[in-house]
């Protein structure tokens, strides 16, 4: 199985939002559809914070599509009190459950046969504690280049 790696979402708790030339969104906008270009120096090889991104329509040049969007509880995750941060490695997990087969049933062939990889959002700490975030944001990507269709049932 191919490794996913991780994205911290970034809250910012003063509800800033980059402007664009095209949509601008903070990450909590976004909803499963949505394109998107990734910022230039964006280090996958290891977890970061994103607190904005830009989305385009799709058949704009883009790299990443927004393939699932889901709320997870306390309950998800065993042990932990409630409302307590249940710390990176559980949310990565729960990560795994919600955007492995939402990307085979979005996309149309499973992650591990696909050319593209897969970016899950989570919670940090901070927006956890502050803002009550609970949402995993799953985005399909492209690291080869931009592309100018969805990646819905693609295929790819």
């Amino acid at each position: 199985m191919r490794n996913v790696p991780i994205i911290r979402l970034f809250v910012a708790l003063a509800g800033a939002t980059l402007v664009l030339s095209s949509c601008s969104t903070t990450v909590f906008d976004l909803k499963v559809g949505d394109c998107l270009v990734l910022p230039d120096d964006l280090d996958l090889s290891q977890g970061f914070e994103l607190t904005t991104v830009k989305t385009v329509e799709c058949n704009e040049p883009h790299q990443g599509e927004v393939i699932a969007d889901q709320d997870v509880s306390d309950n998800d995750f065993p042990g932990a009190e409630t409302g307590e941060y249940p710390g990176e490695e559980a949310l990565f997990e729960k990560s795994n459950d919600i955007c492995l087969p939402a990307f085979e049933s979005y996309v149309g062939t499973t992650f591990d046969e696909s050319e593209l990889d897969l970016l899950p959002l989570t919670p940090t700490q901070d927006s956890w504690d502050k803002a009550d975030d609970r949402a995993i944001v799953c985005i399909a990507i492209n690291l080869n280049d931009k592309v100018t269709t969805t990646f819905k049932d693609s295929g790819r």
